[in-house]
């Protein structure tokens, strides 16, 4: 793969938009998540978004 975005190919460019727009829909569901675990009340639901958080940590890699 070239290092140099203008060298790269149509496909490569398109590879590496979806890319960054799925860390981005990634990312924005994450702290989402967040701002409900710091509202939280009771441990089980702050348990419960804590799961959710990590699953959508996970999709980042």
């Amino acid at each position: 793969m070239n290092d140099i975005w203008w060298e790269k190919t149509p496909a490569e460019q398109n590879k590496a938009l979806s890319d960054t727009a799925r860390l981005l829909y990634i990312r924005k569901h994450i702290f989402r998540a967040c701002d409900r675990e710091t509202q939280a009340d009771n441990p089980e639901e702050k348990d419960k978004i804590r799961l959710w958080i990590d699953a959508w940590s996970s999709l980042r890699k």
